[in-house]
């Protein structure tokens, strides 16, 4: 099934092999997440855009919660980047991107109190 152009911005081509390369991570998420198919695609191709097949390290992510997110507080970032990286390989990976955007966007409120504990503690 063909949801249309997730973004303008990849053309036709590669945003249908990022959708191929994505549908078993979609798949694996689906039912972890509170996010929608059409959500995740979208989540996915954000971080791939940003990444380009790569992870993204601390640096890189207090920039996009600059950008996307308006945070300022550098202290925060690292905490929550800390959050994020639950394997402790200082990166953020894409599963980890998954479910950290889905608690810190839609997680109820028992999930993000736990979130919050887990960025300071």
């Amino acid at each position: 099934m063909d949801f249309g152009q997730l973004d303008l911005t990849l053309d036709r081509p590669e945003e249908v092999r990022c959708r191929k390369r994505f549908r078993p991570i979609i798949k694996e998420f689906g039912n972890q997440t509170k996010f929608s198919r059409e959500e995740l695609e979208g989540l996915l191709i954000i971080y791939y855009k940003l990444t380009k097949d790569q992870h993204m390290d601390r640096k890189y992510f207090r920039r996009v919660m600059y950008t996307m997110l308006n945070f300022q507080n550098d202290v925060l970032i690292d905490r929550i980047f800390s959050a994020f990286d639950r394997n402790n390989k200082l990166v953020v990976t894409m599963d980890s991107w998954i479910i950290g955007m889905s608690i810190f966007l839609r997680g109820d409120l028992i999930e993000r109190i736990k979130f919050c504990f887990s960025v300071y503690d």
